[in-house]
């Protein structure tokens, strides 16, 4: 089986969507303290062994610090010429198997199937319950090595023993092959027990297991003081985290301080404007009782005209029989008058005439 490529995204320290190209043969990773190297191992142990239902702390740890995310991981591998995918959601509970047929990804399980096929093709088993441990790795477990633990276990499990009796029975065939088998059958005797089933203390090999047990206390020290170092720089980590969100809360108060101030200016202003108008309303409210006054004495200068008129009526109306009346003495009067001149010009004619009569116009008297 080889490795394609491996995506991981929301994993971790890789919150973008990350993709690893592997190429046939040896490939290298390397890179700074808390890069991702481990985390990127790790994805493909977790991705191969643990169940996609699997709310084991180990993957609830799988969701960036601070956010909801959900982590998700997508294998590309190959096995017998044929080429698989493998994705997993642990946190969406979603598992998916495809391969590739003429171009094309194809469907082959989901689920919890998804999780038994991709075993059957990896070797191994899904733990039970649980994280998963190298003893569930199948051959995986004598190849990859966790930052931390040895290697290879202590004991291999049963079928990862028989891969590798398979493998070694595949390529053990000449001559020359099989007398360097029986040379490291002989250098095995000399360094263990078969009755003990152990190393020979005085052995070479059993020195160095000595050895190589202080180099392991010094190294079990050397780790937890890399874990504290982890533990610290994590911390610092989420300190970092903590103070950039703190730095963007405070980027938002500012905002809306600023936002805060400009409301307030806006209300000082409706406050003048309000003040304004109420002074407007006040003096609009002494010219309406001022109206009001002058309206009052409007009303009652209408009522006296009224008063006055309708006394006038009332006069007109004793007046019109006395008018009549004037009018009839009026018209006796020019009556009276027309007869006064009348008999003014009758008395002044007979006046005339008895003044002719005395003249005589032949005397002259």
């Amino acid at each position: 089986m080889n490795i394609k490529t491996i995506h991981l995204e929301n994993w971790k320290k890789f919150i973008n969507p990350v993709e690893i190209q592997l190429e046939e043969g040896i490939n290298v990773l390397y890179g700074p303290n808390e890069s991702g190297k481990t985390t990127l191992i790790d994805s493909i142990i977790t991705t191969f062994y643990s169940k996609h239902t699997s709310n084991s702390q180990k993957i609830k740890s799988l969701k960036p610090w601070g956010t909801s995310l959900h982590p998700r991981s997508s294998i590309t591998f190959t096995k017998n010429n044929h080429q698989y995918r493998i994705t997993k959601g642990f946190h969406e509970k979603k598992s998916l198997l495809e391969k590739m047929d003429q171009g094309s990804w194809i469907k082959i399980a989901e689920g919890d199937q998804a999780d038994k096929k991709l075993i059957q093709l990896v070797g191994g088993q899904i733990a039970p319950r649980g994280d998963t441990k190298p003893e569930y790795w199948g051959l995986g477990q004598s190849l990859w090595m966790v930052q931390g633990n040895p290697i290879i276990q202590e004991e291999l499990n049963d079928e990862t023993v028989s891969s590798m009796q398979k493998m070694v029975n595949a390529t053990i065939e000449s001559d020359d092959e099989k007398k360097v088998l029986r040379e490291i059958r002989s250098r095995f005797m000399e360094n263990f027990s078969p009755v003990k089933k152990e190393l020979k203390k005085k052995s070479q090999l059993g020195r160095l297991k000595d050895e190589i047990n202080s180099l392991k206390s010094e190294l079990d020290l050397s780790n937890s003081k890399i874990r504290k170092k982890e533990t610290l720089i994590r911390s610092l980590e989420d300190n970092q985290i903590l103070v950039e969100k703190i730095q963007g809360n405070l980027e938002t108060a500012k905002k809306e301080k600023t936002q805060l101030e400009r409301e307030v200016e806006e209300a000082h202003e409706h406050q003048r404007n309000r003040e304004k108008l109420e002074n407007e309303i006040e003096k609009l409210k002494k010219e309406f009782e001022s109206s009001k006054e002058r309206s009052e004495e409007i009303e009652k200068a209408k009522s006296e005209i009224k008063r006055i008129i309708e006394s006038n009526n009332a006069i007109k109306l004793r007046l019109e029989p006395l008018k009549a009346e004037l009018d009839k003495l009026n018209k006796k009067m020019d009556d009276d008058n027309t007869a006064i001149r009348n008999l003014d010009e009758q008395i002044n004619i007979h006046l005339d005439e008895k003044k002719n009569s005395r003249h005589c116009p032949h005397c002259g008297y």
